[in-house]
């Protein structure tokens, strides 16, 4: 009731509860707009694409807006900055559909190319043109490359790409200029490898880099883990051994 006696106008309440559902539909309407628009003109083709496919991706899915980094082009100086960035790409990578095959139904195929536009700006951010232009820095023992390069390592990555990184840097680091702590580090990095499960593809490179290190500290551990019970543990200790002993690592795929 008013001051008056007279009754509400119905609908009033309920009018002021749409904006905000419509307001992301139409957004997201004008957002596929964009990106058709894009596809037809081609002009400056790429760029303006992604832009327009990754809007229209985060308004779909806006809870993904947490996994951009506080600045994508910066290098990450941590092993907790490396892992996120690394969840933020499997996760792209996940949404993409399999063999890249987009539905065919136009919104469809738009869901598709958004997904793979948010995956290639996670891609970026994971491996940032400064990071991958640095790494000719690494012989040169630059402090800053040399603390980004072993967090990398030493977050143990397994995203895409990251064993072609992985191995790139542990073959720069071979004839880097290394403090005592950059040493220790890159020892406890070959030893966690030497206790992994599996071998990986760039294992050759971590038994090169312990002969480049060949501190008694490494030989040491790698000695005690051919004691180990797990055969896997022992054949790595067995691999890198070699390597420092000069004969090289006699590294046999699958075995």
């Amino acid at each position: 009731m008013t001051a008056g006696g007279g009754r509400r106008s119905p609908g009033k309440p309920e009018a002021r509860k749409r904006p905000r559902t419509h307001g992301r539909a139409r957004r997201i309407q004008e957002a596929r707009t964009r990106l058709h628009a894009v596809r037809e003109t081609g002009d400056d083709a790429w760029l303006q694409w992604q832009r327009a496919a990754v809007e229209l991706h985060l308004l779909l899915q806006p809870d993904l807006v947490a996994d951009r980094a506080a600045d994508p082009v910066a290098i990450p100086g941590t092993r907790e900055e490396w892992l996120r960035r690394a969840n933020a790409l499997r996760r792209a990578n996940e949404a993409i559909p399999p063999a890249w095959r987009f539905d065919p139904e136009p919104e469809g195929r738009q869901r598709g190319e958004a997904a793979a536009a948010w995956f290639h700006e996670m891609l970026r951010q994971m491996y940032p043109d400064a990071f991958l232009e640095a790494l000719d820095r690494l012989r040169r023992g630059d402090a800053g490359v040399l603390s980004a390069a072993l967090s990398f390592l030493e977050a143990d990555l397994w995203t895409f790409r990251s064993g072609y990184v992985r191995a790139e840097i542990l073959r720069r680091l071979k004839r880097a200029e290394l403090s005592d702590e950059h040493r220790r580090r890159l020892e406890d990095v070959i030893v966690r490898a030497v206790d992994g499960p599996e071998t990986p593809r760039e294992f050759r490179d971590y038994c090169r880099l312990a002969r480049s290190l060949s501190t008694d500290r490494l030989r040491a551990e790698l000695h005690a883990r051919l004691a180990s019970p797990d055969p896997v543990v022992r054949r790595h200790a067995r691999w890198a051994i070699e390597a420092m002993e000069s004969r090289g690592p006699r590294v046999q795929s699958g075995a």
